[in-house]
């Protein structure tokens, strides 16, 4: 069985067929460098990582270069790959991995490490890098998860640390050095490890250095990369888009990198520092951009610290000024302190997500520990100015068993929490607040790499007393995250080599997705790690310990760390990069500033209006191929984002979440082909039929539009669709003529041969009620649905 043949058997079809907005369209050559970028988790996951999406079109940007995409199937998934004996292939030519030259995974979690594992088995690999031999793909990593790369050592050939911008070309230039030269696989390691920003592991030996096994480097320090200027680095307004449901499912626009806060819990802080950020034209020209060349429907402007942008109130006053109003967006990672009437203001024009507060402690007290830049005044004045624009939803997010935590700062959250509903109910606000609970995972390259990880009992008699105080509370959701998983997520982050052991045998007792509740499995982790091991990684270390990550050097230098961790243990405050304070951590490059009105690329004008007068469009085209994977509504949003992508415009539904009024008809079965489809939507403009047809036509290559025409706008989709003609090809199920008979309408007729049964519903007296009928006495658990073809449909006065 082949890639393509396999499609029809697996659950949810539609994430393996690579028919994106903006996919690579060219064809596999031997004769490229083939990259296949990995995200170690599934489809809705990882085309939800804007690293990946960067990469993917700076690869495919390059000469010779030829970039693809895979993720890990979902379990159910892998026993159907397995049973049929597939090898793991990529999205867009469904080539399997082995055959690309190099697979880079992008690993954000130290839980999805055996899922590196469960993709190097299904694509026929060596887990072991020892094992691997000439002329197999080599095996990269990057992220922040390998921020200390030790317990993967085994299994990947290189690692890179910093931006994928940066590195990524000196990688190419290895592997086609290695090619031209006929270089063996020892020498091509070697090339690898001259490039700044890479480890290549097997070329160094471990040592014991107290409770740690570290690599033995002789000195030899390996310093991230980074693009220093972000508005130098080619941002591809054209990103790809997701085809079906995805975790965020809108664009990003990376409007900084890095963050001037000093939380002290926080290694995304030191691994994506220094703040870096894009000018202001830069940012408006990319979102009209980047709308124009996806079909998105909303943004979100994007980066760890948004309140942090220089600019950021006048930057909100223009983004309406740009879009259609029909666009919404987003700002995360607001600071309660850079919340103001100003913003929201502009905010409320468009959908209203929720306001999201990171407090991470209850007590002011504890955040002072970990640096966190929050107070209760900040809060609740950021409340306060939320509730004046109507908004009712509450994000908020904790941290237990932080160092120095106490019952009283358990204490503190429930109180906090119950202050705002009391604040709440006294500005006469209905409001829900979304409470979500983490535990505390000290991570390398942090202040707090030396504290001691919270005992689980400990930490769920914390998470017991929340949920007694605050149940009587029906407008409070509260989500607590494992703290089980925690406690192994500690000994991936901390661990050393060793760790590795334990890695290999919790995949191979099925282990996988470990970052899911109903996928963990605790038992497995406990027999392998044992008492002694887990204290090892789980305990407070001493300050003058040897990691395995010291040779790593990710801006901000040792003696800086050890200063802050005992700063934490005495409650002082570190000032953020962007006040007027230094503290020397070696982590920025330049300071804070304004933005002059040269930069702002044009003077704000008035909003965008949309037109008054619309005419009714039909449209037809085909399901068939891959597109035939696709769920209804799926198929609809990707239509919707191609009339976008068109640049016309068409009329939209009212409300907070405007979508293109379109008409369509009944679904069809996943996996069930529509040769003569149609859709009807609204569009303004003096455009004649044929000259639509060309516009629509040119927003996706593979995907054509057959017919437009403009139609009676005094009727409706529905009053006017006649008939539909349907045929079946036989399955395990073949009905008699009786059977089909008795469950037609004067209108509807049919015919039986050989190979399959063809309808004629009139839809106009009920049809697709009586159809539904009869395809479950064809195909009653839906086995079948690849035989099932939509071939006619008609509607009254159509020529």
């Amino acid at each position: 069985m082949n890639s393509r043949e396999l499609l029809g058997r697996l659950k949810n079809p539609q994430a393996f067929i690579g028919r994106e907005i903006n996919a690579n369209r060219r064809e596999f050559k031997s004769s490229d460098i083939n990259i296949c970028l990995v995200f170690p988790d599934t489809y809705a996951i990882g085309m939800s990582h804007s690293g990946m999406k960067i990469l993917y079109h700076l690869l495919n940007g390059m000469d010779g270069v030829h970039a693809e995409r895979a993720f890990v199937p979902e379990p159910e998934n892998i026993a159907i790959f397995n049973e049929n004996k597939v090898p793991l292939f990529s999205l867009e030519n469904k080539i399997p991995l082995a055959s690309f030259d190099l697979i880079g995974f992008s690993l954000l979690s130290e839980l999805n490490f055996t899922n590196v594992l469960q993709v190097l088995e299904m694509s026929g690999l060596p887990l072991l890098s020892a094992q691997r031999q000439e002329g197999g793909p080599w095996v990269a990593a990057g992220g922040i998860a390998v921020a200390n790369p030790e317990p993967m050592r085994a299994f990947i050939d290189l690692f890179a640390f910093g931006d994928g911008e940066a590195i990524f070309p000196d990688l190419i230039a290895v592997l086609k050095s290695a090619r031209s030269q006929k270089k063996n696989r020892v020498a091509v390691l070697k090339d690898f490890d001259r490039v700044d920003g890479v480890y290549v592991p097997s070329l160094y030996a471990l040592k014991k250095a107290g409770r740690f096994m570290v690599p033995d480097l002789g000195g030899k320090q390996i310093k991230k990369r980074v693009c220093l200027d972000l508005n130098r680095i080619q941002a591809e307004p054209g990103e790809i888009v997701p085809i079906c449901d995805v975790v965020f499912n809108r664009l990003n626009v990376e409007i900084a990198r890095g963050c001037p806060q000093n939380c002290r819990f926080c290694q995304a802080k030191s691994y994506y520092a220094p703040f870096r950020y894009r000018e202001p034209g830069f940012i408006l020209d990319f979102i009209k951009e980047s709308l124009a060349a996806t079909g998105y429907e909303s943004f979100s402007l994007a980066s760890l610290s948004s309140g942090d942008y220089p600019g950021l109130a006048e930057l909100l006053q223009r983004i309406p000024t740009i879009i259609q109003p029909d666009i919404s967006f987003s700002i995360p990672s607001l600071r309660p302190s850079t919340l103001s009437d100003e913003m929201l203001s502009i905010l409320a024009m468009f959908r209203k997500t929720g306001i999201t507060i990171v407090p991470e402690a209850g007590s002011e007290r504890l955040r002072r520990v970990i640096n966190k830049n929050v107070t209760d005044a900040e809060i609740f004045q950021a409340l306060d100015i939320a509730w004046r624009h109507r908004w009712q939803k509450i994000k908020m997010y904790f941290m237990l068993g932080l160092p120095g935590e106490t019952m009283e700062d358990i204490e503190a959250i429930v109180l906090l929490l119950e202050k705002i509903l009391a604040q709440a109910r006294t500005r006469q606000v209905r409001i829900n607040i979304h409470a979500s609970f983490s535990s505390f995972v000290p991570k390398p390259h942090t202040p707090l790499q030396w504290a001691a990880r919270a005992p689980v009992a400990e930490l769920e008699e914390k998470m017991a007393l929340i949920k007694k105080r605050l149940k009587r509370h029906k407008n409070i959701d509260l989500d607590f995250h494992s703290a089980s998983r925690g406690m192994i997520e500690t000994i991936l982050a901390r661990g050393d080599a060793r760790v590795g052991e334990i890695l290999l045998q919790a995949f191979r007792r099925g282990e996988t997705f470990s970052a899911w509740d109903i996928h963990f499995h605790l038992p497995v982790w406990e027999e392998l790690i044992g008492l002694e091991a887990g204290t090892d990684f789980l305990s407070e270390f001493p300050l003058d310990s040897e990691f395995p990550w010291d040779f790593i050097q990710l801006n901000f230098h040792k003696p800086f760390l050890v200063e802050e961790y005992r700063r934490s243990r005495d409650g002082e405050v570190t000032r953020p990069c962007s006040g007027q304070d230094c503290a020397a951590c070696n982590g920025c490059l330049f300071g804070r500033r304004e933005f002059p009105s040269s930069l702002w690329a044009s003077p704000a004008g008035p909003a965008l209006t949309p037109p008054d007068v619309y005419r009714r469009l039909r449209l037809r085209y085909e399901k068939k191929d891959d597109l035939r994977f696709l769920s209804h509504l799926a198929m609809m949003q990707f239509l919707e984002r191609l009339l976008r992508k068109s640049g016309l415009l068409f009329k939209y539904s009212e409300g907070f979440h405007p979508r293109i009024k379109m008409a369509a008809l009944p679904p069809l079965p996943v996996g069930a082909q529509g040769f003569n489809e149609a859709i009807e939507v609204f569009v303004a403009g003096s455009l004649e039929d044929k000259e639509v047809l060309e516009t629509l036509n040119r927003s996706l290559p593979d995907f054509q539009f057959q017919k437009a025409s403009f139609v009676n706008a005094d009727s409706s989709f529905h009053k006017e669709l006649q008939s539909v003609e349907l045929f079946f090809v036989w399955g395990e199920v073949r009905p008699d003529h009786k059977e089909i008979a008795a469950l037609l309408f004067a209108g509807d007729s049919f015919s039986i041969d050989e190979k399959g049964l063809a309808l004629r519903m009139d839809y106009a007296h009920g049809g697709q009620e009586r159809f539904a009928r009869i395809y479950k006495l064809l195909d009653p658990e839906r086995k079948w649905t690849s035989h099932l073809s939509r071939t006619a449909v008609s509607f009254k006065n159509e020529n």
